[in-house]
């Protein structure tokens, strides 16, 4: 039996946002960041199969999911941008590989480009 993911939480800009901790090697790390209208559970097929090489998260993004909903429509990019720039502070992400897809993809981008000590590696889905 495969072991289930740790739901985790950190705040973020006055809300509490959700990530799913998948366990694995503390280092390298892996960042899963879903499209809008999707939630962590969108990487749960693949997830789990990356345990053996790396420590695997996936985060809800603001409104998706468990994660709070902002009682002001606060949708923007920076501000979907900040919530990530916290959630790698939170847990000290360094050298990650980060895979995205949709606005994910936007998101780790810039991760990259902004925050390279995070990132070593991307992958962009469309």
């Amino acid at each position: 039996m495969k072991q289930k993911p740790v739901r985790r939480n950190y705040y973020s800009c006055g809300l509490r946002l959700y990530y799913l901790d998948w366990g694995g090697s503390c280092d390298p790390q892996m960042l899963f960041l879903h499209d809008l209208g999707d939630s962590s559970r969108t990487w749960d097929v693949i997830s789990s199969s990356f345990r053996e090489e790396y420590r695997v998260y996936s985060v809800e993004l603001r409104g998706h999911g468990h994660s709070d909903k902002p009682s002001a429509p606060n949708y923007k990019f920076d501000d979907f941008y900040a919530d990530i720039k916290n959630f790698a502070s939170s847990v000290n992400l360094t050298q990650a590989l980060v895979v995205g897809h949709g606005a994910g993809a936007r998101l780790a981008a810039k991760l990259a480009v902004e925050k390279p000590e995070s990132v070593s590696k991307i992958i962009l889905l469309q």
